[in-house]
């Protein structure tokens, strides 16, 4: 009887492991990229010469621009952050440059295996720009600047750990808001002359959401 037990748990292991022979290796990064629709790629500017990045180990790729002196500067990045349960959270997040500003555009995704889908609001703490400014005025003055989220720029980690968010809001938007009177433009813009204030989001495994890694403190 201990003989037939034996034989048949073989038989059972060697089927499970045909089966994952058959289902092929896990999907990386880059085989995900090769499936991500036009739509969500949107970043565009006036580039000379962009290279692509791949960092499949670690579930990074980028594509960035080397036109410019210095570092190259990531125009578009795509990140995958796992959860305990398996399930994977795609953080697309993409620059565009109009010769005047920068500004930035993020998708938060998921694929069922059969499409994308928007990963929905829950992934995300809510944002403001108290979170960038814990001086109560100049977050106020910020509020009101007309679009200002579009210039929030987010910046994936490789091994899918943290997000960096920070406030790169552009002078000449600043210079150009009619919502402003002359006084509020020039102390937006004296705020411009700082160092663009970050957060640091967690990736919280758990729960498959992002969190708040240090509350009430923003890097300056």
């Amino acid at each position: 009887m201990k003989t037939v037990k034996a034989a048949l748990a073989l038989v059972v292991l060697l089927l499970a492991a045909l089966g994952a022979s058959a289902q092929g290796p896990t999907p990386n990064v880059e085989d995900f990229f090769k499936l991500l629709p036009e739509r969500y790629v949107t970043h565009e500017g006036d580039y000379g010469r962009l290279e692509t990045l791949s960092d499949a180990p670690n579930g990074y790729l980028a594509i960035r621009d080397t036109t410019a002196g210095g570092a190259a500067r990531p125009v578009f990045e795509f990140a995958l952050y796992e959860s305990a349960d398996g399930d994977r959270l795609f953080v697309v997040a993409n620059t565009r440059y109009d010769h005047a500003c920068h500004s930035f555009e993020t998708f938060f995704l998921r694929h069922d295996g059969r499409g994308w889908g928007d990963a929905g609001p829950g992934v995300m703490p809510p944002l403001t720009p108290s979170n960038f400014f814990p001086d109560r005025a100049a977050a106020a003055l910020v509020g009101r600047h007309e679009g200002w989220q579009s210039y929030l720029r987010h910046r994936p980690s490789r091994r899918g750990a943290t997000l960096e968010v920070s406030l790169e809001l552009c002078d000449v938007a600043v210079e150009n808001d009619l919502r402003l009177n002359e006084r509020e433009r020039a102390r937006l813009a004296s705020l411009l002359a700082r160092r663009p204030p970050s957060i640091t989001l967690r990736w919280n495994r758990r729960e498959a959401k992002f969190e708040f890694a240090r509350p009430g403190r923003n890097k300056k």
